[in-house]
């Protein structure tokens, strides 16, 4: 039979196993941490510091995630990392706009103010799940066929909030393909019909043979 003794101040102490003793190094060979202390000679384990590396390092050779190719397009589950020149909505179902007073302008803002969106500064986009028991004027950056047509037949409509004029590069290569256009068509308008071939005309008979 265990006798478990009754826990005071006079037996308090750490767990078994919770502790250890602590190394005493770098104090001569007789101790066996001397010299090296235990790191052993040079390399990066045997500096101060963090030995950890991220996820993915490979110690500076061309990682194995940027030689592989990437995913292009918005709408894959693996595409590549949002950025400067991709765009990302914030959905909303027309089922949850059945809350607001009929006849509201349902806008970014108030979106955001109901808690439907979390922030006012990014895209939204109008998706068709639910049913829309009230008019409304809807304002967002995208809507879905679904979501435009339950709109519709509660009466109510809808409007494309308008996006940036485009600057910079891409205006000067929309210009530049605007020109080329024009000219191809002006080319094309301005062609004439090529002439139709004149028929060749028969040998005459060798009237010398004849004779």
């Amino acid at each position: 039979m265990t006798v478990v003794e009754e826990k005071g101040l006079h037996n308090l102490g750490p767990a078994k196993g919770s502790t250890k003793d602590r190394k005493r190094v770098g104090r001569g060979p007789g101790s066996g941490t001397g010299k090296r202390s235990g790191r052993g000679q040079k390399g990066q384990k045997s500096r101060s510091g963090s030995h950890n590396v991220r996820p993915g390092f490979e110690g500076g050779q061309f990682p194995s995630y940027m030689r592989i190719g990437k995913l292009r397009g918005s709408n894959k589950k693996m595409s590549m990392p949002m950025g400067p020149f991709r765009t990302f909505a914030q959905p909303v179902n027309v089922g949850a706009l059945s809350d607001f007073d009929a006849g509201t302008e349902v806008t970014g803002i108030l979106l955001a103010q109901a808690g439907l969106i979390r922030t006012a500064r990014k895209n939204v986009k109008i998706l068709g799940e639910g049913e829309l028991t009230v008019k409304l004027k809807v304002v967002a950056h995208g809507f879905s066929a679904q979501a435009k047509a339950k709109i519709e037949a509660a009466g109510g409509t809808w409007e494309l909030v308008p996006g940036p004029k485009p600057h910079g590069r891409v205006l000067t290569n929309m210009l530049k393909a605007e020109a080329r256009l024009a000219v191809v068509t002006a080319r094309g308008k301005g062609a004439k019909p090529a002439a139709a071939a004149a028929p060749k005309a028969e040998p005459e008979a060798d009237t010398d043979a004849d004779a």
